[in-house]
């Protein structure tokens, strides 16, 4: 059995009219972004006049963990095509670290030798800028509606010189909203959850394919007792469902990643 080279992006232009949606995505996303840190900012200044309600509450969280994910192709393509586009697909785990620094949150994944022949090879970086509405604040807790502005880029590649398509990249910006909640349970026991939607669009670097991103998170964070000084374990879980619509049918996958790690808050 032999596959069917076929390269679709070979020798292949935007046309005037795709050039102008990706020019009008880019300036609606650097409007939004500008919006947003007006807001957050806004935002920010109000709750710094205002006593936290919560004791103790940190703004600098670094943790590192494991995220098990699963990339799968769902594109309805032609059989031979949609054959070398699945050469993508994992089921494996990587490692992750990530950075809190207050309104600012910065996510790093990275796994090799993934896939069902190990020639894979996983990179991802997001940044994240956040706000929020709060609904209702005690000293036991506190309900809001989270702002998420995300710009994230992932790749996959492969060691496999005889695929036509050897890597498989993307990039891009994202608006979510949802709910978020904390509870003070004792002056060292606190747990965080949240429940977001995002969605916005993504692109194959300039020239190249593009479509629609949605994102569905929900995440637990529980900050526990000191280890040393105004230190704290926390312990983090998340699970994420990204849905790629890329180039209306050809390059459309599902990314879901369960995550486990711990951190610590200073």
């Amino acid at each position: 059995m032999c596959f069917k080279n076929i390269k679709l992006n070979d020798n292949r232009s935007f046309s005037l009219l795709s050039m102008n949606k990706v020019n009008f995505k880019l300036t609606l996303f650097l409007f939004l972004f500008l919006t947003f840190e007006s807001l957050s900012a806004q935002m920010f200044s109000v709750k710094s006049q205002k006593k936290d309600a919560l004791t103790d509450e940190s703004s600098l969280i670094f943790s590192a963990g494991t995220s098990f994910i699963d990339f799968s192709y769902k594109g309805k393509t032609p059989s031979d095509y949609g054959l070398q586009t699945a050469q993508f697909n994992f089921n494996d785990p990587v490692y992750y670290l990530h950075g809190q620094f207050g309104l600012v949150h910065i996510h790093v994944d990275y796994g090799t030798s993934l896939g069902s022949e190990e020639q894979l090879r996983y990179t991802s970086l997001s940044l994240t800028f956040l706000g929020n509405v709060t609904l209702t604040r005690t000293k036991k807790f506190i309900i809001a509606i989270p702002l998420h502005l995300t710009t994230d880029s992932f790749t996959i590649s492969s060691s496999d010189v005889n695929l036509t398509e050897s890597r498989f990249e993307q990039t891009g910006f994202t608006f979510g909203t949802g709910i978020e909640s904390s509870f003070q349970f004792q002056p060292w026991l606190r747990l965080h959850l949240s429940q977001l939607a995002h969605y916005g669009f993504s692109a194959r670097g300039i020239g190249g394919n593009y479509g629609s991103k949605t994102l569905l998170e929900s995440k637990i964070q529980l900050n526990t007792f000191r280890v040393w000084g105004n230190s704290r374990l926390s312990i983090h879980s998340s699970y994420l469902y990204h849905i790629y619509d890329i180039d209306s049918f050809l390059f459309d996958y599902n990314l879901k990643a369960l995550t486990f790690g711990l951190g610590l808050s200073f």
